[in-house]
């Protein structure tokens, strides 16, 4: 267990703890691979590199991108949230229908948990794109 679980588990269960950390982690991986993939493009397709001579283009453009991974850390951090409650869910009818015992618990507070792990990331992502766009 990571010290930043341990801290959470403080405050909250542990099962929410873990939706926090899920959602953190998510949108982590998300705003990477999208900062990753915009990066690819506007170098490679766009070739922008060889155009961007001003700095405050080349500031708005950073900015732009840090505020799109944002947006995209925040929407996976809702989708897998939701999508995890709901898989629980249909597990839980399933086991029902089969005469067992459901095993997972299904609150709305679950995936919300999960869709606030992403607020680390986002105010990061967008503390950055205020301060690029800021110096510009």
């Amino acid at each position: 267990m990571s010290i930043y679980q341990t801290v959470l588990s403080k405050v909250y269960p542990q099962d929410k703890a873990n939706h926090y950390m899920r959602g953190s982690w998510a949108a982590m991986l998300g705003s990477v691979v999208s900062l990753v993939t915009q990066g690819a493009v506007m170098y490679s397709v766009l070739n922008v590199s060889s155009r961007m001579n001003h700095r405050f283009a080349t500031s708005v453009l950073i900015a732009v991108m840090l505020v799109i991974a944002a947006v995209v850390a925040t929407m996976l951090a809702f989708g897998i949230g939701f999508w995890k409650e709901h898989r629980d869910l249909e597990s839980n009818k399933a086991a029902i229908a089969a005469g067992e015992q459901p095993m997972h618990g299904v609150e709305t507070a679950d995936w919300q948990f999960t869709a606030w792990g992403a607020a680390p990331v986002v105010i990061t992502l967008l503390a950055a794109a205020a301060v690029i766009y800021g110096s510009s």
